[in-house]
């Protein structure tokens, strides 16, 4: 309902900013371990991607493929949903998505069309308004599992304004700072690794 999307866009927010913090100088390779037992119990296996300021745009459009059967490469998903966001400055309730950025990236683009055109670019990182838009535009609850090291799994669902089409979410891990994976079911995720480095 109204509210939740600001709730939900805030708790990615805050995870995404502590995950920065407390991953300062652990070894990737630590954190990345990290998540893959975190997820481990839920069936699930991280499959990762170099994609670079990518990443985002590579775990959503991979998972769009598995969980939805919707073929969308990441260059044509950013563009998809910067045009969301143009198109949808404000969440239901009439809250300014603009003003939800942090104070920072306010300072640093001025306006909404400013950070719409940065984020429009190749290697920018996806951040949670990218997150919002994909909930919305594909009508999915997306959870993100953020794991930082040392600490408690946490599970933070970005639910969309709308009617959820489909019951089976979206899954994406998260760790260190932007870096974000696709998270697939024990037994799609073996055919689909495979399939994808040619094995089958």
């Amino acid at each position: 309902g109204p509210g939740e999307t600001t709730k939900d866009l805030e708790n990615v927010k805050h995870a995404i900013r502590e995950s920065k913090r407390e991953s300062k100088g652990v070894p990737t390779r630590d954190i990345t371990d990290g998540l893959i037992e975190a997820v481990l119990d839920m069936g699930l296996i991280v499959s990762d991607n170099d994609g670079k300021g990518n990443c985002l745009f590579h775990a959503l459009s991979e998972q769009l493929e598995t969980v939805k059967k919707i073929k969308i490469p990441h260059d044509e998903l950013r563009k998809t949903l910067v045009q969301y966001l143009k198109e949808n400055p404000e969440t239901k309730d009439g809250a300014d998505l603009y003003s939800m950025l942090d104070e920072n990236q306010r300072t640093r683009f001025g306006g909404w069309d400013e950070y719409l055109t940065d984020m429009a670019k190749d290697g920018i990182w996806g951040d949670e308004m990218i997150l919002f838009a994909a909930a919305n535009h594909f009508k999915t609850v997306i959870n993100v599992i953020s794991s930082s090291p040392g600490k408690e799994r946490q599970e933070i669902p970005v639910r969309p304004e709308c009617k959820v089409e489909d019951e089976n979410p979206i899954w994406l891990g998260h760790i260190y700072d932007c870096h974000f994976v696709s998270l697939l079911k024990g037994t799609t995720s073996i055919k689909f690794i495979t399939m994808h480095i040619g094995l089958l």
